[in-house]
């Protein structure tokens, strides 16, 4: 089965986020350390991306998240305020999310069902 999921987070989603994982990296919240590095302005934090992706999809509500495996593979850096296209890939042995913004992929997330608890 294959669907496709939309989000975006603005600079003050990425501000709180901030405050509550501790990540204090300047290059998600401060705009002149941001305009000033290498991607010209702050960017997402890539955990936040992915919580609120699993959020939006109530991937807790409807897994066992006990019983399963994630590799996320960050290519690219996010950007606030532009959209973030998801495609998804879902079977019964897990599922495949590719990330895209301004069409190019930035992130895969891979989760696969375990059948025995560790």
């Amino acid at each position: 089965m294959k669907e496709k999921i939309n989000i975006k987070l603005n600079k003050k989603s990425g501000l709180k986020y901030s405050l509550i994982s501790g990540d204090k990296n300047k290059i998600h919240i401060n705009e002149n350390f941001g305009h000033n590095s290498i991607y010209g302005e702050t960017i997402c934090h890539g955990t936040n991306v992915i919580i609120e992706f699993l959020k939006k999809i109530n991937f807790e509500k409807n897994n066992d998240v006990d019983n399963l495996n994630i590799n996320i593979n960050f290519l690219k850096h996010t950007s606030y305020n532009q959209l973030i296209e998801i495609e998804s890939s879902i079977n019964t042995k897990g599922s495949v999310y590719r990330f895209y913004q301004n069409n190019k992929k930035i992130i895969i997330l891979k989760v696969k069902f375990c059948n025995n608890h560790i």
